[in-house]
């Protein structure tokens, strides 16, 4: 038994000696191949192609919706911007989320003004309190139910001039860290005085 294809060629021989002996062949894929056979008595030819597909990954949607805008590219130094943070909570079962962590990234730059953060404590009720580390602003939010959305605002003062890239914010359930969703937000640039 003679197999050929696209400049490949191999014999097997299928005898007395080995009439009860697999055998095996490797043969490039691509091309049709060509199987010649001579001689008596009957052979069986199988042919198998073998490939590996990864699995198609699970559309999971994540658990927060976040949306976080800084409401302009652009500003002088000592402006200040409006930082909106939406979050949505959409759980894969429907239960409370407990206490929520929403880190809102501020751009380079750029640093919270406090007296808003303060005012923010008080005018939303689930908002337990914040922190600012660094050039984040960290809400502690309590008990949020499936599907509520809740939005966040306040504002940050442009320090000096910078060609800010976009910066990642995040919201999780405290208790289940793996319940997460994450928000790219805009470049910024800050103009010199």
């Amino acid at each position: 038994m003679k197999l050929s294809a696209a400049g490949w060629q191999k014999e097997a021989k299928v005898a007395a000696q080995n009439s009860d002996v697999l055998q095996v062949l490797d043969v490039p894929i691509g091309g049709p191949l060509t199987v010649d056979v001579s001689g008596k008595d009957q052979v069986v030819l199988q042919a198998v192609r073998r490939f590996n597909v990864p699995d198609a990954a699970e559309a999971r949607q994540s658990v927060f919706q976040l949306k976080v805008d800084y409401g302009t590219a652009q500003v002088d130094v000592d402006d200040l911007i409006t930082v909106t943070a939406t979050v949505t909570y959409t759980p894969p079962e429907p239960i409370a989320a407990g206490m929520v962590v929403l880190d809102v990234a501020v751009p380079t730059g750029f640093a919270p003004e406090a007296p808003t953060l303060d005012a923010l404590v008080k005018q939303q009720p689930k908002l337990k309190r914040y922190d600012v580390a660094g050039r984040k602003a960290i809400f502690y939010l309590e008990d949020m139910a499936p599907d509520e959305t809740l939005t966040l605002t306040f504002k940050a003062r442009a320090l000096y001039p910078v060609r800010a890239q976009a910066v990642t914010s995040q919201a999780y359930a405290y208790y289940r860290p793996d319940w997460k969703g994450e928000s790219l937000g805009g470049a910024m640039v800050v103009r010199g005085s």
